[in-house]
């Protein structure tokens, strides 16, 4: 569907690199991990790309920054765009990035966007000489299409897009004619998608080219496009080189950029998009305001960007720091001069509250909308901090949320689950850590009782050394000392970084990760780490 829908929108066929080959049912499309297997295709119906060539869509966040640093233009892409298929937390598994019908729609109506922004531009800004002419937009074209197609192009390339401009021009004058040519770029293949030829590798094997390694760091370290610095290098072959693309990353990583792509981990790893949906009785929580989700959220994006570019991975348990405005102030009994900005705290040495686990953003979003949520807490830390696959509850199994009591605690409406031989399996896994953290209302706010009665917030972490914590607190600081939790981030941000489930015990590369996040324990170390291994250099992959 892809190259037939943008033949019929420019009247061209096949003018772009790989348009035929990536053709394929609307619900189909290519895609591989980094460094991994091509996309062969061996059915009629089930076309993929040519032996050797991997092909991954860019995400609906991936198009936004993309097109924002190549038109200057801030579209919403992802309300025109689908959602992705989520494999895990991640959003952006190279296998489930289609292509369907109405993706292809809503790139129409971005390009369009884009286009006509950059035009506007152009006539406004004067760069033009006052005209736009076929000079001006032959020029324009000349250093555009290779920024957007993020790759050298060839002569011929850039006569067919030179074509769609002159059509246009003739219909209704060079400013149309420009703008289709823009947005014959934008619905094309070689924009959309990472494609990658690659090349021989001297030691054997296949690996991407320079060029192609460019737009892998980019898309790695910047979430988005590489720069002019990044592009020359790649055109002058110099990224094949190791160190040098090893030397990149870490000048990459002193960029703005580096912190917005690092942040959107964080938030797929996460699942922060959850408070998006988060909701709160206003009557039984007298405290709350609905704007407490999105102060949460800005709260926990600059508590994680200080832990990965300033701090230790140890930080995101232990970090007696956080960032508050006036309303999360109230929220956590903090003093501080009422404001709608965000200041840096130090947080009580024996206060209730340190790192990630005590924050209003996890407590709120894994509880109800009028009683905390045990199960939701510990299930959480399971499988986002400890990478554990928890077994779905069985059909017959009613996962109701109890309605609020006012005569007993959290800890004695769920004891079933801990003394029903038929529940324990699980709930055991998860309701003495989810349990922990009682001492937390459902918005987030401490208390020392629940109706009227003591909390007993002890707990333990089944196929740990944790057999024993009280509150929340001692329990970050129980999961700060075990290897497990680095464990799990490694290995997450490899599923991330590789496109891919990233969670393989035999990869070496994972490994290879897993080492450096252990040894090293610092975000910086295991980006930089990721750039140095065989999957992500292409060096795993075996000749076409």
């Amino acid at each position: 569907m892809m190259a037939t829908f943008v033949a019929a929108m420019t009247g061209l066929s096949g003018c772009y690199e790989g348009l035929d080959a990536l053709e394929s049912d609307p619900e189909e499309s290519p895609g591989s991990t980094e460094g991994g297997a091509d996309g062969q295709g061996t059915d009629e119906d089930d076309v993929t790309v040519p032996a050797g060539v991997t092909a991954r869509r860019l995400t609906r966040r991936e198009l936004r920054r993309t097109l924002r640093d190549l038109t200057g233009a801030e579209i919403d892409t992802e309300s025109l765009l689908p959602g992705e298929e989520r494999v895990g937390p991640f959003s952006n598994n190279a296998q489930a990035l289609t292509f369907p019908q109405v993706f292809a729609e809503g790139m129409v109506a971005i390009a369009k966007q884009a286009s006509a922004h950059v035009v506007a531009q152009l006539e406004a800004s004067g760069e033009c000489a006052g005209a736009l002419d076929d000079a001006c937009a032959q020029a324009v074209l000349a250093q555009w299409l290779p920024r957007a197609w993020r790759r050298s192009v060839t002569d011929e390339e850039h006569e067919r897009i030179l074509a769609v401009y002159e059509r246009g021009r003739d219909n209704e004058g060079p400013a149309h004619g420009l703008e289709l040519a823009l947005q014959a770029v934008l619905v094309s293949a070689p924009f959309v998608y990472r494609i990658e030829h690659g090349q021989p590798d001297p030691a054997g094997g296949w690996r991407p080219t320079s060029e192609e390694m460019a737009v892998r760091l980019s898309y790695l370290v910047w979430g988005t496009m590489p720069d002019d610095a990044l592009m020359e290098l790649g055109r002058s072959g110099a990224l094949t080189d190791p160190e040098q693309i090893l030397a990149q990353a870490q000048r990459m990583l002193d960029d703005p950029r580096a912190h917005e792509a690092l942040a959107e981990f964080h938030y797929q790893w996460l699942g922060l998009d959850a408070l998006e949906t988060v909701d709160k009785d206003l009557e039984r929580f007298t405290h709350w305001d609905p704007q407490m989700p999105e102060r949460m959220a800005t709260e926990t994006r600059l508590f994680l960007d200080e832990v990965a570019f300033s701090g230790q991975i140890d930080d995101l348990f232990v970090g007696r720091f956080t960032y508050v405005d006036s309303m999360l102030a109230a929220l956590y009994e903090l003093d501080l001069v009422p404001s709608s900005d965000f200041t840096r705290v130090t947080l009580p040495e024996q206060g209730p509250r340190a790192g990630l686990l005590t924050q209003g953003a996890f407590l709120a979003m894994n509880a109800d909308f009028s009683v905390t949520a045990p199960v939701r807490r510990g299930a959480f830390v399971r499988e986002r901090l400890l990478c554990d696959e928890l077994p779905p509850p069985p059909p017959t199994v009613d996962d109701t949320v109890p309605e609020p009591s006012t005569a007993t605690t959290t800890r004695e409406q769920y004891q079933e689950h801990l003394t029903d031989p038929s529940c324990r399996a699980c709930h055991d896994l998860m309701d003495p850590i989810g349990l922990g953290f009682e001492h937390f209302d459902a918005t987030g706010k401490y208390r020392q009782q629940h109706n009227a009665l003591p909390i007993d917030a002890t707990g333990y972490v089944q196929g740990t050394s944790i057999d024993f914590f009280d509150g929340a607190v001692a329990l970050s600081e129980a999961l700060a000392g075990e290897p497990r939790p680095v464990e799990c981030l490694a290995r997450s941000f490899a599923a991330y970084a590789y496109g891919g489930t990233g969670e393989s015990e035999t990869d070496p590369s994972v490994e290879r990760l897993v080492e450096v996040a252990l040894d090293q324990r610092t975000h910086r170390a295991l980006v930089l780490a990721t750039v140095t291994t065989p999957r992500f250099l292409g060096l795993d992959k075996e000749l076409p």
